[in-house]
């Protein structure tokens, strides 16, 4: 604990506040956007409309990052949670898919903001031995609020509309702003960077020149943006269209959550283990993940644990090797590039799992994700060389 900086430890503090709001809501996001739709590609599509929009903010809040204080940018995104929480309450008062739409764009720019500027001031001072422990940490805090929100949701649904439960996201994401505003000191003022207007075409030659480790690493990223829209948007609906009630829902995206309970723990592995957690994680995950539609709800709780430890490990290994590749002056536009990789993962999966649903039913499309996780292994497996170099080049 004592090796954790006090500024990471109000940054994760405040995140929780924040996340505690989001966790009475976020696991029934994907059965709101159903209810609008009422079938998977639809609801898909609504889903991608928040990561289109996070795609195109990221490189700017990218670059962004490495000419100002990482404090500003997440200060910045608090601004705009509230306007975000109240656009769903008033879509659900309403029943308006226009104002649906407009909040999850909305919420792009936010959280590219937030998240830009607190994993660049994580990498900014954290000590290097201790990378995927000091994420670990902050998982751990910001992950506890959102999993007891979660909890205490699976009351709190029976007698609160889910439209309005939305306004817990406004409420929370005003005391994280004063949080920030008052706990965190600015870590920079200014440093040199890029032009911002040249931001968005400097991506790609910028991403190019990478070095081959960041290369393997961002491929990785692709893959975990994938993984995560499994757990957040294909199993909700999957579970509630096969006659799941909505605390069932909210109970097995727990079960997915409780693991990042134990980042603290996790990241110490990842960082014991280097490129192995990579490795072994993602051939866990191969026949965790084909198991999942093959057996009843019960028994889906169980993997559906084991998948989220063994996401854990594997998303504070790939920080931990992210931040050794990367050269320090730089973090702020490679966290926007790995940003946007992993969002463009998120892009794809909804919309490729909600026609592939549409196409192929449940248990296809369980086996199609494990055969791409063990594509992905077989690519990872051939970088090995490249992950484990420090030092290098950008």
């Amino acid at each position: 604990m004592k090796q954790i900086p006090n500024g990471i430890k109000v940054l994760s503090w405040a995140t929780g506040v924040r996340w505690f709001g989001w966790g009475f809501v976020e696991a029934l996001i994907p059965i709101f956007l159903y209810q609008f739709t009422q079938d998977y590609l639809s609801a898909g599509l609504l889903t991608a409309a928040y990561y289109v929009s996070f795609l195109l903010f990221l490189p700017f809040a990218g670059a962004l990052g490495d000419r100002t204080s990482a404090r500003t940018l997440v200060l910045i995104g608090l601004l705009l949670y509230p306007i975000i929480g109240l656009g769903y309450v008033l879509a659900g008062v309403f029943g308006s898919v226009s104002l649906v739409i407009a909040a999850r764009f909305l919420n792009g720019p936010a959280y590219a903001l937030d998240v830009v500027g607190r994993n660049t001031y994580i990498r900014r001072h954290a000590r290097r031995k201790i990378i995927a422990t000091t994420f670990g940490y902050f998982d751990t805090v910001s992950n506890f609020w959102w999993v007891a929100a979660l909890l205490l949701s699976l009351f709190a649904v029976a007698y609160v509309p889910l439209h309005m439960m939305f306004a817990a996201v406004s409420i929370m994401a005003v005391a994280a702003l004063l949080i920030i505003y008052f706990g965190l000191p600015p870590d920079m003022k200014k440093t040199s960077g890029t032009n911002l207007l040249e931001t968005y075409g400097s991506f790609v030659p910028a991403v190019m020149k990478w070095n081959k480790g960041l290369k393997y690493a961002g491929f990785f990223v692709l893959f975990l943006g994938f993984l995560g829209t499994i757990v957040s948007f294909f199993i909700p609906i999957y579970v509630y269209t096969e006659g799941g009630t909505l605390q069932q829902v909210i109970l097995i995206t727990a079960v997915f959550t409780i693991p990042a309970l134990f980042s603290r723990w996790l990241g110490g592995i990842a960082d014991r283990l280097g490129t192995n957690s990579i490795f072994i994680g993602t051939a866990l995950l191969v026949p965790l993940i084909a198991a999942l539609g093959f057996v009843a709800y019960e028994a889906q709780l169980a993997l559906a644990f084991l998948i989220g430890v063994v996401t854990q490990l594997v998303t504070l290994s790939s920080q931990g090797i992210v931040t050794r590749l990367a050269q320090s002056s730089h973090y702020g536009r490679v966290e926007g590039a790995m940003q946007v990789i992993e969002t463009a993962g998120s892009v794809v999966g909804p919309t490729a799992l909600g026609a592939a649903m549409v196409i192929s039913g449940e248990s296809a499309v369980f086996m199609m994700c494990a055969l791409v996780a063990a594509v992905v292994l077989f690519v990872m497996v051939g970088g090995r060389v490249h992950l484990e170099q420090t030092g290098l080049r950008m």
